[in-house]
C-alpha cells in the first residue's frame, strides 16, 4: 500500500511538473508568440491602411496632373482665342470666310482708333467690363441676301475660332416697286454691328 501511494504521489508530482512546465511554456513562448503575431497582425493592417492610403493618393495625384495638362491646354486654346494686333488678320480673314460660306453679300469696315496709338493703355474700357490686356476693334458689316443666308452667317460667326462679341443687328426687308404694289422680294439688306478681340502685347 506503501508502494501504491509513493507510486501515486509520484504520479501526481509528475503530473504537476508536466503541468508547471506546460504553464511556463505557454506563459513564456506561446503568450509571447500570441502577442507578436497579433503585433504582427496589427502592423500588416496599419500597413494595409497606408498602402490603400497611399493608392488613393496616387490615383488622386493622377488625376490631378491629367486635370492639370487639360487646363494648360485649355490655356492655350484661350490665348488663341486673342491673337495680338501683329495677327490680327486672321479675324478679318475668318468673318470673311464665314461671309463667302453663308454666300451673304458683305462689305466690311473695321474702325480701329487705337491703331499707331501710344495711349493704348490709358484707352477707356472697352463694351466688355473686366477684360485684362484685351483690346476691342469695332467692325461692321453691310450685309444683303436672304433669310436662310443670314441664318448659316450667323452660325459660322458663332463658330469662329477666334473671340468675337455682335453688338447690334438690323435688317431692313427688300421690296420692288411694281405698279402701285409693292412685291417683297425674299432678300434683306442689313448692317451686323461687332467687336473683334486683340491681346495686348
Amino acid at each position: 500500500m506503501n508502494v501504491l501511494s509513493k507510486n501515486t504521489a509520484r504520479i501526481y508530482i509528475t503530473c504537476v511538473l508536466i503541468g508547471a512546465v506546460l504553464a511556463l511554456l505557454f506563459f513564456l513562448l506561446v503568450m509571447p508568440l500570441a502577442s507578436s503575431v497579433r503585433g504582427t497582425r496589427a502592423k500588416i493592417l496599419n500597413n494595409s491602411v497606408k498602402i490603400a492610403k497611399l493608392s488613393g493618393e496616387i490615383t488622386q495625384f493622377k488625376e490631378t496632373e491629367s486635370k492639370l495638362a487639360q487646363i494648360k491646354k485649355s490655356v492655350a486654346d484661350v490665348k488663341q482665342l486673342f491673337p495680338v494686333r501683329e495677327e490680327s488678320v486672321v479675324l478679318v480673314e475668318a468673318v470673311e470666310d464665314a461671309l463667302a460660306r453663308s454666300e451673304v453679300a458683305a462689305e466690311i469696315s473695321i474702325t480701329d482708333d487705337k491703331e499707331g496709338s501710344a495711349a493704348n493703355d490709358n484707352a477707356t474700357e472697352g463694351l466688355i467690363k473686366g477684360l485684362k490686356n484685351i483690346e476691342e476693334v469695332s467692325y461692321e458689316l453691310d450685309v444683303s441676301g436672304d433669310y436662310r443666308n443670314y441664318v448659316d452667317l450667323l452660325l459660322y460667326m458663332e463658330s469662329l475660332p477666334y473671340g468675337t462679341e455682335i453688338v447690334d443687328m438690323s435688317f431692313v426687308a427688300g421690296q420692288e416697286l411694281g405698279g402701285v404694289t409693292r412685291a417683297k422680294t425674299g432678300l434683306a439688306s442689313g448692317k451686323i454691328r461687332g467687336i473683334f478681340f486683340l491681346k495686348k502685347p
